[in-house]
C-alpha cells in the first residue's frame, strides 16, 4: 500500500546548524536525515527532519516513510537551501505496525530527483517502541 500525501513543511529560521559546517563544497546539494532526538514520537507519529549539508540548494523531491508492517507514505518535500533544516509534517503510525514494536525506514530523495554529492546517505531506520502505541487514538 502506497499513500501519497501533500505535506506542509516548516523550515528552521536559522541559516545553518550552529557550529556545524556543510560537509560538501563541490557545488551539489546533499540531503540527509537528522535523527537528533529520534523520529518516533508519542501520538504515535513519526517526525521527519532533514538537512541539506551540501553547498547548493536541493530542488523539490520526495521522502518515503515505510512502516513494517503498515505500508508506506510518500511526502512531497520542498527544496532545501544549503545548510538548512526542514521538518515535515508528522505522519501517524499505522496501529497494525506495532507487533509489538514498529520498524520504520525513512528515505529522503527516494526517486533520485536531486543530484547530490553523496547518494548513499539518504536513509535511516528506527524502531518505534510499543510504549508510544498506548497514546494512539482509535
Amino acid at each position: 500500500v502506497v499513500l501519497f500525501v501533500a505535506v506542509a513543511v516548516a523550515t528552521t529560521g536559522c541559516e545553518s546548524i550552529p557550529g556545524v559546517s556543510n560537509l560538501f563544497t563541490d557545488g551539489d546539494p546533499d540531503l540527509v536525515l537528522v535523527p537528533a532526538a529520534g523520529f518516533c514520537k508519542e501520538g504515535p507519529k513519526v517526525v521527519v527532519a532533514l538537512r541539506n549539508q551540501g553547498s547548493s540548494t536541493a530542488r523539490d523531491s520526495t521522502t518515503r516513510v515505510a512502516f513494517s508492517p503498515g505500508g508506506e507514505f510518500r511526502l512531497a518535500t520542498p527544496g532545501v537551501q544549503s545548510g538548512r533544516i526542514s521538518i515535515l509534517s508528522p505522519i501517524g503510525v499505522p496501529p497494525e505496525c506495532f507487533t509489538p514494536n514498529c520498524d520504520v525506514q525513512l528515505t529522503v530523495d527516494v526517486n533520485d530527483d536531486v543530484k547530490e554529492s553523496e547518494e548513499g546517505n539518504n536513509s535511516a531506520r528506527e524502531t518505534c517502541d510499543a510504549s508510544i502505541a498506548a497514546f494512539h487514538s482509535p
